[in-house]
């Protein structure tokens, strides 16, 4: 068997992790880029 030849299972799997990736950076970069939101502190009784 030849693996060279574009196994489409394996492009497939390909595509679906850039795709992955893609959305994981995307959301780190907009985390950085918001602020966080203030801790709740518990109030002090």
């Amino acid at each position: 068997m030849n693996e060279q030849q574009g196994n489409p299972l394996l492009k497939a799997l390909e595509a679906a992790l850039l795709a992955a990736l893609g959305v994981l950076i995307k959301e780190a970069v907009n985390s950085m880029q918001t602020p966080p939101p203030p801790p709740k502190e518990p109030d002090a009784q």
